[in-house]
């Protein structure tokens, strides 16, 4: 079975770099974009301080997606991408995440900004792993 092609929102960040670190040997996820704030956009991957206590791992040097280009979705779409995990602030993933969503790209967020929106699943394991 293929590996999905995927993108890792807020790359810089703590939860960001947690989630690349997750990815990067997944069996169903290849991490094949990362995107970031205006002041990692455009730098390499490995240019972006990495802020968790364990060693970086063998990541795929990737330059830095802007968020807000105007080809943000299609760089995604001509990439094959179509799931995002997401580790944006709350207010940037409000109107990030719904633009991806909308464009058919499956979001899986750490953000509160649609927990309790009809039609968004609450995935936590331990209290809903039957749905």
């Amino acid at each position: 079975m293929s590996r999905r092609p995927c993108i890792v929102l807020g790359a810089s960040g703590l939860v960001g770099q947690r989630l690349q670190q997750r990815l990067i040997n997944h069996p169903f996820f290849e991490l094949k974009a990362v995107s970031g704030s205006k002041q990692t956009a455009g730098k390499r991957l490995d240019e972006v301080e990495w802020r968790l206590e364990q060693e970086r791992p063998n990541l795929p040097n990737l330059e830095v997606l802007d968020l807000n280009a105007e080809d943000f979705l299609s760089s995604l779409d001509s990439l094959g991408i179509k799931v995002a995990f997401s580790a944006l602030p709350d207010d940037i993933a409000a109107i990030i995440e719904a633009k991806l969503a909308k464009s058919g790209i499956i979001v899986f967020s750490n953000s509160n900004a649609y927990r309790r929106k009809p039609g968004v699943p609450l995935v936590i394991p331990e209290i809903n792993q039957h749905r």
